[in-house]
């Protein structure tokens, strides 16, 4: 979300570095998903249309509602669709705000600590969840300090001291 102020980052064709704002604010909207580690949900409005709202200006209603009914029964929250958010737990705002990530079939996906509030069940069906995602071709960065979850991924990078080293590549 922020504008690159040195080096190269470039996505796919797109090199952000030169980008408009126009063109990077297009590119997140089609190809990227974020998963918040606070949420990031309006108190105001329920499950169903937190889970909606990336896509409700931009795709017919019916269609968004179908879409994000399908993915809150994925993450295991169709029953609470009606809920507020202030009547969820923090692991099901979390599957929430995972479900609203996945509305627009990210190609990318930036998680900061997605599963820290879940319990082991919901942290492994989310994960299991991310899994598939990813084995469909989506890329997946996740920054975690949950080690078992790190050890996961198919590139391991640390951030120490503020360097970021690469630790690791896995053959894939």
């Amino acid at each position: 979300m922020e504008q690159v102020d040195s080096g190269k980052v470039e996505i796919g064709e797109l090199d952000m570095m030169n980008a408009s704002e126009e063109e990077r604010r297009r590119f997140r909207r089609k190809h990227t998903g974020y998963i918040f580690q606070d949420y990031q949900l309006f108190d105001q409005f329920d499950v169903l249309t937190n889970v909606m709202i990336p896509l409700l200006p931009y795709e017919p209603r019916k269609i968004v509602e179908e879409k994000a009914i399908q993915l809150l029964d994925t993450v295991g929250l169709l029953p609470r669709k009606s809920h507020m958010p202030a009547q969820l737990s923090g692991g099901e705002k979390q599957r929430t705000a995972i479900a609203r990530a996945l509305m627009n079939d990210p190609q990318l996906i930036l998680c900061d600590e997605p599963t820290g509030n879940l319990d082991m069940n919901n942290r492994n069906h989310i994960m299991k969840i991310l899994k598939e995602i990813h084995r469909q071709g989506a890329t997946i960065v996740f920054v975690t300090h949950d080690q078992e979850l790190a050890a996961v991924g198919d590139v391991h990078f640390e951030m120490r001291d503020g360097l970021l080293q690469i630790k690791s590549v896995e053959a894939g």
